[in-house]
């Protein structure tokens, strides 16, 4: 059995793609079977061109992100928690 994601784009095909945490996780899971599929030109006026990529955590370069995820805002009591009334309803 082989996985593939497919990203597609109507304008030209990007350098970078992303990947959710998701499809990661496949992608290091079916190591070997796991194929990225890039798909551009899906408007009229493109080229439409098709990219596979084989196991691509080996065939492309990762690419690190400026931003960083924090999860448990709503779970956590915070030091500091402000409230406001609803006054628009009165």
């Amino acid at each position: 059995m082989r996985y593939f994601e497919i990203k597609a784009f109507y304008g030209s095909v990007p350098d970078d793609v992303t990947l959710t945490a998701n499809e990661a996780d496949q992608a290091l899971k079916q190591n070997g079977k796991f194929f990225l599929a890039v798909i551009g030109g899906l408007e009229q006026g493109y080229e439409t061109v098709v990219k596979i990529f084989p196991d691509p955590f080996r065939t492309l370069a990762i690419k690190e992100d400026s931003s960083v995820r924090l999860s448990g805002v709503t779970r956590r009591k915070a030091p500091l928690e402000i409230r406001f009334p609803d006054l628009q309803g009165k």
